[in-house]
């Protein structure tokens, strides 16, 4: 397996045109490396970034990042926070707050 991981990072380095590869570890790891996407999976949690987005989601947690805005959602309960607002969403209940 190691073998495999270092002759795709050689072939990324060496200029060669981004292509897609996939390492999958012991325990059911999953990564996916394509340019500028990387994805990563294990058991309950993927994790993907692109950019300047980054996108959690374990279970029933989401986390969505990019630039200034955080969203987090859990359940029914939504969070939002840009800048200096910040959005508190559960159910019907809504909640903003700025500073």
């Amino acid at each position: 397996m190691p073998a495999s991981i270092s002759r795709h990072a050689q072939d990324r380095q060496s200029g060669s045109p981004p292509s897609a590869w996939v390492v999958v570890g012991a325990g059911g790891l999953v990564v996916v490396v394509t340019g500028r996407l990387v994805v990563v999976v294990t058991g309950r949690l993927v994790v993907v970034v692109t950019g300047r987005l980054v996108v959690v989601v374990t279970g029933r947690l989401v986390v969505v990042v990019t630039g200034r805005l955080v969203v987090v959602g859990v359940g029914r309960l939504v969070v939002v926070v840009t800048g200096r607002l910040v959005v508190v969403g559960a159910g019907r209940l809504e909640v903003v707050g700025g500073g």
